[in-house]
């Protein structure tokens, strides 16, 4: 791996291009920089994400900054990556709100309580 990983935008894409996967899996189309985007980004990592402008598939990638160590992944996903990153910044889900959850949606008789449990 030749390029450094930097912290802009463009570094990471970069990388990414050069040192990750210059083209889609998929179909062999080439990436371009406006099919990267940025999920994720702490100072030890960042998770890119790179969707085909021809076959509209998409690849995650886990970059570990310091080692510049990678594994790309094939990701079926339904939702653009400016909806991904706020979940990722609220952290995991614990058991007890999994439980807490269940017991909610267990008492649910009908559509409009379910509605309103879902718009609160």
């Amino acid at each position: 791996m030749d390029t450094p990983i930097g912290n802009s935008i463009e570094s990471l894409r970069t990388f990414f291009v050069e040192n990750v996967s210059k083209f889609c899996d998929k179909c062999g189309t080439a990436y371009k920089p406006d099919n990267i985007d940025i999920v994720s980004e702490s100072n030890a990592s960042v998770i890119i994400q790179a969707q085909c402008d021809n076959c509209k598939g998409i690849y995650m990638a886990h970059v570990i900054k310091p080692l510049q160590m990678t594994k790309k992944i094939p990701i079926r996903l339904d939702i653009a990556h400016t909806l991904l990153h706020p979940y990722y910044l609220l952290g995991p889900i614990s058991s007890d709100e999994l439980l807490a959850l269940r017991k909610k949606l267990a008492k649910i008789k009908t559509r409009e309580e379910f509605l309103k449990l879902t718009t609160n």
